[in-house]
Parts: C-alpha cells; sequence; structure tokens
C-alpha cells in the first residue's frame, strides 16, 4: 500500500509541476514588444516608412491563442485602442487577422478606408518574427508584405 501511495504522489508531483504544465504552451506565448512599418508617409517627392512599436501579449486558451496588441507610439496609429486577435496556429507560427483603418492615397487626397491585417509570427527562444500583409478591399492596390520583430518582454 504505501508503495503505490508513494508512487501515485511521486506521479501526482511530476504532473503538477511548473515544467510539465509549460509542456504544452505554444512558444508565442507571453508578452513581446513588436516593430513593424505601419506603412509611407509620402511628403512631396519623398516616401519614409512609418515604424510603429506595440506590446503584444498572447494568451493560450485550450489548442487556440488570443492576442491583445496595445500600440505604444499613439501619433502614428488609427486605431489607438487595443486590438483583439484570435489566432489560428499553422505548423510552427500563428496566423492573427483582424480589421483597421487606414490612411490612403496621396498627398492632397488622402482617404481612411478599412483593411485588412494578416500576421503569420513565429518564435525562437525570445525573438519573435514574421510578416505583416495588409489588403485594402475593393482596391487594385497591392501593398508589399512587411517584416515584423520583437522581443520578449523581459527576456
Amino acid at each position: 500500500m504505501r508503495k503505490s501511495s508513494l508512487l501515485a504522489a511521486t506521479l501526482l508531483a511530476a504532473f503538477a509541476s511548473p515544467a510539465a504544465a509549460q509542456a504544452g504552451r505554444h512558444p508565442l506565448v507571453g508578452q513581446w514588444n513588436v516593430e513593424y512599418s505601419e506603412g509611407q508617409h509620402l511628403a512631396a517627392a519623398n516616401r519614409h516608412a512609418v515604424r510603429t512599436q506595440a506590446v503584444l501579449t498572447i494568451a493560450q486558451r485550450g489548442d487556440k491563442l488570443e492576442a491583445t496588441l496595445e500600440f505604444t507610439d499613439q501619433r502614428s496609429v488609427l486605431t489607438p485602442a487595443p486590438q483583439r486577435l484570435h489566432g489560428v496556429v499553422v505548423g510552427d507560427s500563428v496566423l492573427f487577422a483582424y480589421s483597421q483603418p487606414a490612411r490612403v492615397g496621396g498627398v492632397r487626397h488622402q482617404a481612411i478606408r478599412a483593411t485588412n491585417v494578416r500576421w503569420q509570427i513565429g518564435a525562437s527562444g525570445n525573438a519573435l518574427s514574421g510578416t505583416l500583409v495588409r489588403v485594402i478591399p475593393k482596391s487594385s492596390e497591392m501593398l508589399a508584405p512587411t517584416v515584423i520583430t520583437g522581443k520578449r518582454a523581459g527576456g
């Protein structure tokens, strides 16, 4: 009886340990400081990338990933409120998709249009990388994919 109690206690301790609990955790779970190009600023004939920094917090709910994207530089973002994202695991990476407003057009003729945004990101240790693709519905304008980089907060 004592041997089986000792065995049960050992197994319980092994499965209740933090390492065992984290074994099924996706490597992207946690808080990340991310940076990417939000778009381009066009002034006269000069174009330059508008860089955005944000905090991406990813949580795992069963086999799904959910995230909150909070922008740290409010000056360049049309959507200052945190974005809530739902992820789909695709191999070693995760695909997040959402919609946000974006400024489109030239210097004199700008409009704000709904833009569909898709992030495909992965993690290796404390480094995050991936791509961001924007699609403007009912537009023939093709936007080039943007590189996303990030570091685990506190890592």
